[in-house]
């Protein structure tokens, strides 16, 4: 009769304790429900705004436009970058509810390290608000929660190893689009590129009706102006146009020092519409890998990058290999090549 009654009052217990946690669970989706792991976007083709703020980084506002994104309403933004981003959007998703006896550190984190993510349709109405905080030890798994509520999860990238972090945690000029040179045939005026030290190779590109002249800068050149053949011009703006800058330098250590620099070239670009864009290129030159930056520029040794300064105060980084493509002399437009 005891062990009878025994097993009835576990029978008791255990029922007891499913009808607990099956309500824990209801709970629990009933949050769900509310929106409490609202991260993802499936369409992210909606999403025409984004608002990213860190506390090691200048906030950043992102606006879709026609065919490119806008930085800060001010640069167009790197597509390599928003793609990344976007594509971290519509693939969220939960990897675990974490324990108890992690809330505390969890929220911690993000209240310290915690990135705001916002998103914004055409209309201009908010449809995500989350704060992005760190990663599980094996980093696959990355703290998240929605903004107005107190239930974090660990979140993942379906299908993909790594982070969500790093898609929304940029320096600022990572953001910033690479292509300087863009569309540079379609609304140049005049273009210059002056050797200082080839000044014989120094040319000028001038627009004319749907073609371009080719002329010398300085007297020195036997060449006269040159009406090259439509081709060579194609072919050398094209091969500028694909070029993409290895990355922003405006935190370069030795700033300063590169901004005084004289020259391997300068481009001049004066557009149809008024707007005159100067940049100075000055050789990398590599002793050891990334040692610091010497002022003896013209000594006989490797070029691997070149410092591209622009004249309204950006420093970038830009491969040789690449901007061999840019670097002609001014013979280079009616010799056979």
């Amino acid at each position: 009769m005891n062990k009878t009654l025994s097993l009835f009052i576990l029978m008791i217990v255990l029922a007891a304790g499913i009808f607990y946690l099956t309500k824990k669970e209801e709970q629990q989706l009933g949050r769900i429900r509310e929106g409490d792991r609202l991260f993802r976007i499936e369409n992210t083709d909606e999403v025409y705004k984004l608002f990213i703020a860190s506390r090691t980084s200048k906030p950043v506002t992102l606006t879709r436009m026609e065919d490119h994104w806008v930085l800060n309403d001010q640069y167009r933004a790197n597509q390599d970058v928003i793609d990344g981003t976007l594509m971290a959007l519509r693939a969220m998703e939960l990897s675990f509810i974490p324990t108890q006896n992690a809330y505390d550190h969890i929220m911690k984190e993000l209240a310290t390290r915690g990135i705001k993510v916002e998103a914004y349709d055409k209309s201009g109405k908010r449809i995500r608000s989350f704060y992005i905080g760190g990663t599980s030890p094996d980093g696959l798994a990355t703290q998240m929660i929605v903004d107005g509520y107190d239930q974090p999860y660990m979140m993942k990238l379906k299908g993909r190893d790594g982070s969500i972090r790093p898609q929304f945690e940029k320096k600022f000029d990572d953001w910033r689009d690479r292509n300087i040179f863009r569309n540079i045939s379609k609304q140049l005026d005049t273009f210059k590129l002056i050797y200082p030290t080839h000044k014989d190779e120094s040319f000028q590109i001038t627009a004319r009706g749907d073609g371009f002249v080719v002329e010398p800068i300085f007297k020195t050149t036997n060449q006269g102006k040159v009406q090259a053949p439509k081709s060579i011009f194609q072919r050398y703006f094209y091969e500028i146009e694909k070029f993409t800058a290895e990355a922003y330098k405006n935190d370069w250590k030795e700033r300063d020092k590169v901004m005084q620099a004289v020259p391997f070239a300068t481009l001049y670009l004066k557009k149809k519409d008024g707007q005159i864009k100067i940049w100075d290129f000055i050789p990398h030159r590599v002793y050891d890998h990334e040692k610091a930056f010497d002022g003896d520029l013209f000594e006989d040794r490797v070029v691997f990058r070149y410092f591209i300064r622009d004249r309204d105060g950006d420093l970038l980084f830009g491969q040789r290999q690449l901007l061999n493509h840019l670097f002609w002399g001014y013979t280079y437009f009616f010799e056979k090549k």
